[in-house]
């Protein structure tokens, strides 16, 4: 459902640590949530902020496609339902 919506959830794994990577949402090409995981525990978010810098986005939108291109699809899990079809 979400899918047709235009809903895409992709996710990386990267070798830890991990410094030079943070964890950001591309909603549009006018707003982005950007999450600061900070010192603490790994996984844990400390906070973060909105932005609606475009250089920001430009920035953000050039790291969500170079990642894309170096991705691989991967198959559902087992027993899950196919996303793309609903």
């Amino acid at each position: 459902m979400r899918g047709r919506l235009g809903e895409n959830i992709e996710f990386l794994v990267l070798p830890s640590p991990v410094e030079s990577y943070f964890d950001f949402l591309l909603f549009d090409s006018h707003t982005a949530p950007i999450h600061d995981y900070g010192p603490g525990p790994v996984g844990h978010q400390s906070g973060g902020w909105v932005t609606h810098h475009p250089k920001t986005l430009h920035t953000l939108t050039d790291i969500a496609t170079d990642l894309r291109a170096r991705g691989e699809r991967v198959q559902p899990l087992k027993d899950s339902p196919d996303s793309s079809r609903t």
